[in-house]
């Protein structure tokens, strides 16, 4: 009987569990989606329902603005139950939204909340900044609060007619700087080999590998660059605020010297006219109930958020179309399958009838030749097939391998603070046969020539160095014959302003490495001029719908990365040895710009 037990019933119980046990966590699944689903409907309906509202359009930003479309409706909801309402927020979405609501007779006035706001970059904030205008420009006015202001908060907060600071607040305003961590020491202790390969004397990418501190060619260029994007900041705000560079900025010493007196930071920002007022919230309140009128349901002012705001757009279709594709982020030969996406977006817009012009909105450092080349030949391919005209829109930075996807280019368009140029190529091998032979590990073998025994457990070979060597200069000088094709200048020209060295837009520009200083707006109207069309319409092209798979996964993975590169490096660059196949693709080998890593927060 035991053993009848032990065939027949023992088994079915265990199956019998399992099968429970897969039921369970299915219907789990199923209802934890179902619930998911009514927050985000319920989010939805409560939008609608506060559609109906009229008053002011709160601009109450949270979490960061980036230079690229959302293609997910629900995105922020999704994300916001998960990672704790810290959203990610379209430039695209925001500055569409605030036009809407310019000609939109419900929405009176303005307001920027801005203490949520984490980050963006300067070129997006100008942009940013011009919509505002736009906005304040029929009379509307628009209103700024903030507990406290950084750097990126009170930029936007500069735009307002009026800028309000919460009693014991201050304006953080404190410069940018450029740092890099570097490792030669490190190196050298944990017995690692570093093969440096570079041609360009300004290109700092490989700087850290090799030395322990910032070389003072790096310097010189670093200062140079930060101190002309700083002196554009100022303007800005000089211009909005109607004051002076100094009031703004005032030398530390004076600052000291006048905080001393009085340690008040928020009597310091009034006096120097950073705020029209310092008040507590309540008050500030009751101003706005003054000027959009009292919610009795809310007991506020009347207003809606910037997240809740929807109208019901009715777009007539035009059959011409000007194709939008982006291009963020480091170019990593890792993440192949993403670029082959960018390539597919090219020839959907090469072969679309009705797409009349492509603008590629670049926002990239640069990073692996090979993927950059890849792209540049796509957009080649579109000149080579048909006559429409490609304009490029540099964003924050457009520099390194970015640029080199930027001689396919018509006709380029940059800000005055874009980061570009950096026209240099590198390549870093990293090889552990020192570390290997300190822990006792040696390898050895016979082989019948070096090509065939490259591996990163041995020391180079001395014949491949030299082809290393010589691929770096073929691929440099490639690099230099692109930009001077495209820029109809000689070769040593542009070597002249080569050499890894990088310039903000406007430099640029007197250089001849970008056609016009403007905006996306203004990239619009050129890539409509060059395809001769008047009435169009944008076809954007972005990532397939965001999954909560995707959300989660994506999150985890930035979680990961802000703390590897907060403690080992701002770039990312592969170390692993070259193949004879990489040689000739010119996969391992890098055109990347280090100096993107400045932050006005």
């Amino acid at each position: 009987m035991y053993i009848l037990k032990l065939i027949f019933i023992l088994p079915f119980k265990i199956i019998w569990n399992i099968l429970n046990f897969i039921r369970n966590f299915l219907y789990n699944i199923l209802i934890l989606i179902l619930i998911i689903m009514g927050i985000i409907i319920y989010c939805n309906t409560n939008n609608l329902f506060l559609s109906k509202y009229k008053g002011a359009l709160v601009v109450n930003l949270k979490g960061d603005i980036i230079d690229k479309p959302i293609n997910s409706r629900n995105y922020n909801s999704i994300k916001s139950i998960i990672f704790n309402n810290k959203k990610l927020n379209s430039l695209y979405d925001i500055t569409n939204i605030i036009r809407k609501a310019k000609q939109d007779n419900n929405i009176s006035g303005l307001v920027l909340d801005l203490n949520n706001l984490v980050d963006v970059d300067l070129v997006s904030l100008r942009y940013l900044g011009k919509v505002l205008k736009e906005f304040s420009s029929i009379g509307k006015p628009i209103y700024a609060i903030g507990n406290n202001y950084n750097q990126i908060q009170y930029y936007l907060a500069s735009f307002a007619n009026k800028i309000y600071l919460i009693n014991g607040g201050f304006v953080n305003i404190h410069g940018i700087s450029i740092n890099n961590y570097y490792y030669k020491s490190l190196l050298n202790k944990i017995k690692i080999n570093s093969y440096i390969f570079r041609v360009g004397k300004y290109k700092s990418a490989v700087e850290p590998f090799f030395r322990d501190n910032m070389s003072n060619d790096t310097k010189s260029i670093n200062k140079n660059l930060i101190n002309n994007i700083w002196n554009i900041y100022l303007k800005d705000i000089a211009s909005n605020r109607h004051i002076s560079k100094k009031q703004i900025y005032p030398n530390i010493v004076d600052t000291i010297l006048e905080l001393e007196k009085d340690n008040n930071l928020s009597k310091f920002a009034l006096k120097h006219k950073l705020v029209d007022d310092i008040l507590s919230y309540s008050k500030f309140e009751k101003l706005m109930i003054d000027v959009f009128g009292y919610n009795k349901k809310n007991k506020t002012y009347n207003y809606i958020s910037i997240y809740d705001y929807h109208t019901n757009d009715k777009i007539k279709k035009v059959n011409n179309k000007i194709a939008i594709i982006f291009i963020n982020n480091i170019l990593i030969d890792d993440k192949i399958s993403s670029y082959n996406n960018i390539i597919k977006y090219i020839n959907c817009a090469r072969l679309d009838d009705n797409v009349k012009s492509i603008l590629l909105r670049i926002n990239s450092p640069g990073g692996s030749v090979y993927i950059s080349e890849l792209i540049r030949t796509a957009l080649e391919r579109v000149h080579v097939t048909t006559n429409k005209p490609i304009v490029v829109s540099m964003g924050n930075i457009d520099a390194s391998g970015g640029y080199w996807i930027s001689t396919a280019a018509d006709y380029i368009i940059a800000d005055s603070s874009t980061i570009t140029g950096s026209i240099g190529v590198f390549s870093v091998i990293n090889t552990v046969e020192n570390l290997l032979d300190y822990i006792g590990i040696h390898k050895d073998g016979v082989s019948n020539s070096p090509l065939a025994d490259l591996s990163i457990n041995k020391k180079l070979p001395l014949e491949i160095i030299k082809l290393i060597r010589i691929n770096t200069q073929f691929t440099y000088n490639k690099f230099i014959s692109l930009v001077a094709k495209s820029r109809h200048k000689s070769l040593n020209e542009i070597n002249n302003i080569s050499q890894g060295r990088v310039w903000c837009g406007y430099d640029a520009m007197k250089h001849g490495l970008v056609d016009q200083i403007g905006d996306f707006d203004d990239a619009i109207n050129k890539a409509a001029n060059l395809a001769k069309i008047k009435k169009f319409q944008l076809k954007w092209f972005t990532d397939d719908n965001i999954s909560i798979i995707n959300i989660l996964f994506s999150n985890i993975y930035n979680i990961f990365t802000k703390i590897m590169t907060k403690y080992l490096s701002d770039y990312i660059i592969r170390n692993d040895i070259l193949t004879d196949n990489d040689i000739k693709t010119n996969k391992n080998y890098y055109a990347l710009c280090l100096q993107h890593n400045y932050s006005i927060i």
